[in-house]
């Protein structure tokens, strides 16, 4: 939270020994939240009875399956179900691997695994630059990594890991890059551009552009620049997605959100004599809403903790211009949420990642700012410890109630709703779902049919692949990640290419 500092050989050696045990920590969390062990699978099946799991995923993976055999081998798609062709770089990350890994599941999990030690790599390389000791970080983001928004997810043949890390690596770079950088419009465009074509964009957007044209002050003109650099991509993105499906595209997931949000509003304006405290009540139940999506991702303890050491460490915080980003987040999240979660179908909790990232940023410096002192060493172990048994309570103890607290029903349905799942146990099932959406899920992808690609195909391949490396670009030249990233990147993209294409 404050500025940089040079760093030691020995810290760096350090810190290359945090990221391969915190490497091991996620390798330990992913091969026992996975497939039927997964959360967001068995909260979606064994919260109800008869407590068996058969599924291998939820079943809103199979709308991504299509989305990610089509990057892979140019299958079309059903387009009618293909939201994530919106926000391609999970599949199309997927896809690479596939060329490797050809199981569908093991693809995944896969991608998930190297996105999440990206993010690492970066956060470290941060931390370093930030001051904050190696150990710190260890257990700071070793705790972060089992809470839910992680241990329930990393499973999942979803975009709910790579879509916010994607966030996450660009607000990091957006804090780590010099302001000569960020009054660049193609820079900071491109930051924005691939936001956009991310997945729950919304909040980042907006706290990336107010940060870029209030605190780092970009000129006007540079700022329609930085617009059309932003909105282009995208806008492109949809044209060719119309173009390749008829017009079939999926809609869904936007029309869903922002068609209800307006037509929420246009219902009150119309009414307004009779709903005249319908704003008030909105932003009401929308903070609420809010404060809840938060303690579904965040163990409260852990928001305790974070809150008391932001408050006893205020006067050394500082001024680093990254804080006022991180800020922004939270900022924006409480504004989105007090404007639209009354009308909002899902009120997933994972509308509050990032909030998780501000926290994560919080509680990195918090744990470098007290750690050394022998009384908040325990304090911080035993949080890890807490965190950590709740997020392996189904693993040791075959107890599946914890994922019902971060389900859309915890929010959507009374709190006492979750009291029902308390003698729950998780079974998993010996013969699996015969459904054959989850037989998909099971299922191994074919060599690629290679000479008969379409042209649609290739047309994805040079986007997501333009988003991809523009993605490791930004990070490598904000020193997150070492400078050969987006080479090594675009060599192994390449080798599977080759691979499915001989």
């Amino acid at each position: 939270m404050t500025g940089e500092a040079p760093q030691s050989g020995q810290t760096r050696r350090a810190t290359l020994w945090v990221f391969a045990a915190l490497s091991l920590w996620l390798a330990l969390l992913l091969v026992t939240h996975t497939a039927s062990r997964s959360p967001y699978t068995y909260g979606a099946q064994a919260l109800e009875p008869p407590f068996v799991v058969t599924r291998s995923a939820n079943p809103d993976a199979w709308t991504v399956y299509g989305v990610t055999r089509f990057f892979y081998d140019g299958s079309t798609p059903e387009w009618t179900i293909a939201h994530n062709m919106h926000l391609p770089l999970h599949s199309f990350s997927t896809a690479i691997v596939a060329a490797f890994a050809r199981p569908y599941m093991l693809a995944n999990v896969l991608a998930n695994y190297v996105f999440l030690l990206l993010l690492t790599a970066a956060a470290l390389r941060l931390g370093e630059r930030m001051n904050i000791r190696p150990v710190a970080m260890l257990v700071a983001l070793g705790t972060v990594y089992v809470l839910p928004p992680f241990a329930g997810y990393i499973g999942q043949p979803m975009q709910y890991i790579v879509g916010p890390v994607v966030s996450f690596l660009i607000v990091l770079a957006a804090v780590a890059l010099p302001e000569e950088d960020l009054r660049n419009p193609w820079i900071a465009g491109a930051l924005t551009a691939i936001l956009i074509v991310n997945y729950d964009w919304y909040v980042y957007g907006a706290a990336l552009a107010v940060y870029i044209f209030f605190i780092v002050r970009m000129k006007l003109k540079d700022a329609l620049i930085y617009t059309i650099v932003a909105i282009a991509p995208a806008m492109v993105w949809h044209s060719f997605l119309m173009r390749a499906s008829n017009g079939a595209i999926s809609a869904k997931v936007h029309n869903d959100f922002l068609f209800n949000v307006f037509a929420g509003y246009l219902h009150v304006l119309f009414n307004f004599p009779q709903q005249f405290l319908m704003p008030f009540t909105v932003s009401h139940i929308g903070l609420y809403i809010a404060l809840h999506q938060i303690i579904a991702m965040i163990y409260w303890p852990l928001v305790v903790c974070c809150v008391a050491v932001l408050w006893l460490g205020r006067p050394r915080i500082g001024t680093f211009r990254g804080n006022y980003l991180v800020a922004l987040l939270v900022a924006f999240f409480f504004l989105e949420q007090m404007a639209t979660a009354v009308f909002d179908w899902e009120n997933s909790p994972r509308r509050a990642m990032p909030v998780v990232l501000a926290f994560a940023w919080a509680y990195c410096w918090a744990a470098g700012r007290m750690m050394g002192k022998r009384r908040w060493n325990w304090i911080f172990a035993t949080l890890l410890a807490i965190t950590a048994f709740l997020s392996y309570a189904d693993v040791i103890f075959h107890k599946p109630e914890n994922a019902a607290l971060y389900q859309g029903d915890a929010i959507r349905k009374p709190a006492k709703h979750n009291l029902k799942f308390r003698k729950s146990e998780l079974v998993i099932a010996a013969t699996p779902d015969p459904d054959p959406r989850q037989a998909a899920m099971r299922s191994t992808f074919p060599p690629s049919r290679v000479r008969g690609l379409s042209a649609a195909f290739w047309a994805g391949q040079a986007f997501a692949g333009a988003c991809l490396l523009g993605l490791l670009w930004l990070a490598a030249r904000a020193r997150l990640l070492p400078r050969y990233t987006p080479h090594a990147a675009a060599a192994l993209w390449g080798v599977s290419l080759l691979v499915r294409l001989l």
